[in-house]
């Protein structure tokens, strides 16, 4: 059986309590049932890492949002337009799969 590790970030310190909960946690013994069953190798195997700057499931977390001034082709912007309100959230979505496309972000 595989073991979940907490990391924390580059730069990172634990506290002495926030040490000191990790080490008392890490004597409790685990309790499984039908709702948390234990897991095998093969399914953690299926598990995947996270955006590190997320720390999250992606696919949940929005994001902080920032504010810019981007100038686009007007063509570009009419058509995003053109299909209705939460335009600008079509086009963030749209970037965002190009970046993650080109490798500039993580998954």
């Amino acid at each position: 059986m595989a073991t979940v590790i907490y990391r924390p970030k580059a730069g990172e310190e634990l506290t002495s309590d926030e040490q000191k909960m990790l080490e008392e946690l890490d004597s409790r013994p685990v309790s499984y049932d039908k709702d948390s069953p234990k897991l095998t190798d093969e399914e953690l195997a299926q598990f995947h890492a996270v955006h590190p700057e997320l720390r999250a499931d992606p696919a949940l977390f929005k994001p902080r949002k920032q504010q810019i001034t981007l100038k686009l082709d007007a063509d570009l912007i009419a058509a995003y337009r053109a299909t209705g309100k939460g335009y600008q959230t079509r086009i963030n979505s749209d970037l965002r799969k190009t970046a993650m496309a080109e490798g500039l972000i993580g998954a």
